[in-house]
């Protein structure tokens, strides 16, 4: 490159030197300005920042080391480890929680299609984190280091340096070897010659052939992947930057040999000339050299062992001046105002870093640590806890007033050891000649004001440390639901931790790691899972998936989680009872998830050793392939007596059915019958009706022929008003 005279001899373009010497200014810029571990670039306690960054006095306060508080002579020096015990209390319910589940990780699918390819991420990933780059370690130094320092930082990413694995093969000859050596995969260790008399197939003669013993080496290039924990004073980035993903540079700060530099594919001639690493102020630094001796002499140490400072930046920078910043990949070497690119690439891929803090501060990249809470409370408490002690001691070890007269030998006094004697001048007595200066004791009151210190600890931080006082209704009565809530009180603010962990920490790592093994792994692996060798081949699967981290378990006691499982697996259990095994409201799969749940609170990873997970759809088909239960004999009793019991009564039932029929009958007939008579009765008194009006009116119609006869005979003769005398009808 054109800031390496020899990089430039190889031909790098020079119309590109100034940006390549803009580029290295800027990177110097920001390591210089940016925030490092010394450069916390967050207001905290001046006493402290005007000795050394925050960050490493963090570490300090928890290793009990309290250069800001220094103990009188022949005082008490005690150390109060609040700093110490808050994380460390906090430590394993958080591991509990992120390392407790056999899942970590749990992908969902985004679009139609996505729900199996979602279950196949969902293990391989899992497996991979938990076998092959060991998950569990990783957790545990990502948390205690965002406990400890503010945030952690881990880099994910697919490493394409080729693995060797070394064969023997004996007996080959000069056209296997070569036809051996044309594999591009194949590098020749070593070979031994051997001469050997074999027969020639053409002849039949015995002639003489040199044979050879090589040892080959065979590389795999298909990479994988490796996430690794960033010691937060290597990690750096842009003032001012409130993500890892918008700031202007992040960077990897490391310490690397020269022959791990050759070996990398740089160029030898450009290694050979980087000044070597020497010391830095930093706790890091203390930490991997034991002395300054040792620096020193690995500062003038030359030769391939010889290390060399390395920083591999992610910088957005107009390199080719079209007016848009773009994302690139440098590595320089050697110290400020001196480094060497080594590379300089285009970043179209995203930048491998996570970075995780369990207490967020908004609009910042930094978040806050356990010191951040307790700090200022660990130094008034050890002032404290150091001025009890020293009130003590007093009073063990009075201050004594002395009459120099009358002590014969005043080394007895000024020494005194156990079973000693003073002697005292005659005419003195001990009282008068020896008097203590006795202290008041005033321990009560400064553990009065250490249990409020406590306290305020605990508001904080919801934990309550271990060297926390008795309150006054430490021993009184109180039921199980106030202790409840009092616990779930104090401990929600772990519990927020634990979901910043999750959501800021945890959740972008999964995701990026479903996309890099998307991206880079293009061949299937088949992997031991559940005690089933299963194949997963990431080429075509969905690299945008949702992701979801399991956590729930963890925030409580294991005995009650377990409670609160077991009333889940109760209801669900009265459900199916009540509805069926088909029922739509308790599926198999749910109930064997609540099962996983149960085994994972017990603390037993691998619940699918217990428990099968099932799919509906395999419910269905067990259920129409399983074949019929042998019948049981007091069933066979019970459906028979049954059966008898159905027949008696039908029996009866047939029997009143006839009688009803019959009874039916008679009452039709009888019924039938005197409709009948009554038809024929109505028949007789209607004939009469009409007879008698038949006879009623003949006898008007004679009745009145004899009036009209009687008229007649009255006008003829002229006899008036002759009456017949006939009644009328």
């Amino acid at each position: 490159m054109a800031a390496s005279p020899k990089l430039a001899a190889r031909g790098v373009d020079s119309s590109r030197r100034d940006a390549d010497s803009a580029l290295l200014r800027l990177i110097d810029d920001e390591v210089s300005n940016g925030i490092t571990f010394e450069n916390d670039d967050l207001v905290g306690d001046k006493a402290i920042r005007s000795r050394k960054g925050e960050r490493d006095a963090a570490l300090d306060y928890y290793d009990g080391v309290m250069d800001d508080l220094p103990s009188e002579q022949g005082r008490s020096s005690a150390v109060s480890r609040d700093v110490a015990d808050v994380t460390d209390t906090m430590l394993p319910g958080l591991m509990r929680v992120f390392a407790g589940a056999d899942k970590v990780a749990i992908y969902a699918p985004n679009k139609p299609g996505d729900e199996e390819i979602a279950s196949q991420a969902t293990d391989y990933i899992n497996y991979v984190w938990t076998n092959e780059i060991n998950g569990y370690q990783i957790t545990h130094t990502w948390i205690k280091d965002a406990l400890d320092v503010r945030n952690g930082i881990v880099k994910a990413y697919w490493d394409q340096t080729p693995e060797y694995e070394s064969e023997d093969l004996r007996g080959l000859v000069e056209d296997q070897i070569v036809a051996l050596l044309e594999d591009p995969e194949v590098e020749l260790i070593g070979a031994d010659g051997r001469d050997q008399i074999i027969r020639d197939p053409a002849s039949g003669q015995m002639i003489p052939l040199t044979v050879y013993d090589v040892r080959i080496n065979r590389a795999t290039t298909n990479g994988k992947l490796v996430v690794e924990n960033v010691p937060p004073d290597d990690f750096g980035i842009s003032k001012g930057a409130s993500s890892i993903e918008t700031a202007r540079a992040v960077w990897h700060r490391s310490r690397v040999s020269r022959s791990d530099l050759v070996k990398q594919g740089y160029p030898r001639d450009v290694v050979e000339d980087l000044p070597a690493y020497g010391s830095r102020k930093s706790r890091g630094d203390a930490d991997r050299y034991e002395d300054d001796d040792t620096r020193s002499s690995l500062a003038s140490e030359t030769g391939a062992t010889a290390e060399v400072e390395v920083i591999e930046a992610y910088v957005r920078f107009d390199y080719d001046d079209d007016g848009i910043a773009e994302m690139r990949k440098v590595v320089v070497a050697g110290s400020s105002g001196g480094r060497e690119p080594l590379s300089n690439e285009p970043w179209t891929e995203e930048v491998p870093f996570v970075s995780m803090t369990g207490q967020p501060v908004p609009h910042r990249w930094m978040g806050r640590s356990t010191f951040d809470n307790v700090g200022d409370l660990q130094r008034v408490k050890t002032a404290l806890l150091r001025g009890v002690l020293d009130n003590i001691y007093s009073q063990n070890r009075p201050q004594r007033c002395v009459v120099d007269e009358a002590i014969i030998n005043p080394d007895e006094v000024l020494n005194p050891t156990y079973g000693g004697v003073i002697r005292i001048k005659r005419g003195h007595t001990a009282q008068g000649a020896i008097q203590d200066l006795v202290a008041p004791n005033i321990s009560g009151n400064i553990l009065a004001g250490i249990q409020y210190i406590d306290s305020v600890i605990q508001r904080r931080t919801g934990v309550s440390t271990a060297t926390a006082s008795l309150d006054s209704t430490a021993l009184e009565p109180q039921t199980a639901t106030a202790a409840s809530l009092e616990h779930d009180a104090s401990y929600a603010r772990v519990e927020l931790i634990a979901r910043n962990m999750a959501e800021m920490g945890f959740k972008p790592l999964f995701s990026k790691l479903l996309r890099i093994i998307v991206r880079n792994q293009d061949r299937p692996r088949t992997v031991r899972l559940r005690d089933e060798w299963v194949a997963f081949d990431p080429v075509g699967w969905n690299a945008a998936m949702d992701v979801s981290i399991n956590v729930g378990l963890g925030t409580g006691s294991r005995e009650r989680d377990l409670t609160m499982l077991s009333g889940i697996r109760a209801r669900q259990n009265a459900i199916i009872e009540q509805l069926g095994l088909e029922n739509p409201v308790v599926t198999p799969s749910m109930v064997v998830a609540a099962e996983h749940k149960m085994v994972e609170a017990a603390g037993v990873k691998d619940p699918e050793q217990f428990f099968r997970p099932i799919t509906a759809e395999e419910f269905s088909q067990w259920q129409a392939s399983k074949p019929p239960a042998p019948p049981d004999p007091k069933l066979q009793a019970i459906q028979a007596k049954a059966q008898m019991d159905q027949q008696t009564l039908q029996a009866r039932a047939q029997g009143d059915q006839q009688r009803i029929q019959a009874d039916v009958a008679m009452d039709q007939a009888k019924q039938a019958a005197e409709l009948q008579m009554a038809r024929e009765r109505l028949e007789q008194e209607h004939a009469l009706k009409v007879e008698q009006m038949n006879r009623d009116f003949e006898l008007r119609r004679a009745e009145m022929e004899n009036e009209a006869q009687l008229r007649a005979v009255s006008m003829a003769t002229g006899v008036q008003g002759v009456s017949t005398n006939i009644p009328r009808q």
